[in-house]
């Protein structure tokens, strides 16, 4: 049977913890793991720094994300 859930993004990584008790019997399907398994990590970075008054430069940006970028290739 599959059931989905709406969860809010601070109370994911909770749900997940008490999930993989029962990871027997639960399998979790997330499409943006699927594609990314950073994405939650990311997300959370970029809302954090939306908030933020630290801002960085474009150049400084586009380092960052080609850094992550290879690391993750």
């Amino acid at each position: 049977m599959t059931l989905t859930l709406e969860v809010k993004d601070e109370f994911l990584p909770k749900l997940t913890e008490i999930l993989s008790q029962f990871s027997a019997n639960v399998k979790i399907k997330d499409k943006n793991l699927e594609y990314d398994p950073y994405f939650y990590e990311r997300k959370k970075d970029l809302e954090k720094a939306l908030h933020s008054n630290d801002r960085i430069s474009h150049d400084k940006l586009w380092n960052n994300i080609k850094k992550r970028f290879n690391e993750n290739n």
